[in-house]
């Protein structure tokens, strides 16, 4: 839920005209939220999309570490959601190393087993801090983007069903 502050008013005279300027701040729960919802869209992290081109693949984590960049300066976001959002960042951030370092960061044809290797590298880590934000903040995900959180004795979906 947005958190609205006043930071001005204004009064007229003899037409009674009254004004108030707003800072809308967005909660952590709603910068979580736009996350997710950004992640939903990138078929880099859904499992069962093979033979990607990689550097579509690169052009969507690039967009994601920019979005996540704008994310971070939400006025007043907490320090352990932009813990987490550094973390993705990061993660992605590697994801674009690794397609370097595995000579896949051209058009194809390339190694699709490693391009699937650095994809599954991104998806793990990415699929944790997901879980974690959708059960930290109560967020549904879709079912695409759920494939890559780890159920590890069930955490996550528990969360949901409770």
């Amino acid at each position: 839920m947005p958190k609205y502050k006043l930071t001005g008013a204004s009064a007229g005279v003899g037409g009674f005209s009254l004004g108030a300027q707003w800072q809308v701040d967005l909660s952590d729960r709603d910068v979580a939220v736009q996350l997710i919802d950004e992640l939903e869209d990138r078929r880099l992290l859904w499992p069962a999309h093979h033979r990607e081109d990689p550097l579509r693949c690169a052009a969507s984590a690039s967009y994601i570490r920019q979005f996540i960049g704008t994310l971070l300066r939400t006025p007043g976001l907490g320090r352990e959601l932009k813990t987490e959002l550094k973390t993705i960042r990061r993660h992605f951030t590697e994801f674009m190393s690794n397609l370097s370092t595995y000579d896949l960061d051209r058009p194809p044809p390339v190694d699709l087993q490693a391009l699937e290797r650095v994809l599954r590298w991104l998806r793990e880590p990415v699929g944790e801090q997901v879980g974690l934000l959708a059960a930290q903040y109560q967020i549904d995900v879709s079912a695409e983007l759920a494939q890559i959180v780890p159920d590890r004795c069930e955490w996550f979906f528990r969360e949901f069903n409770s």
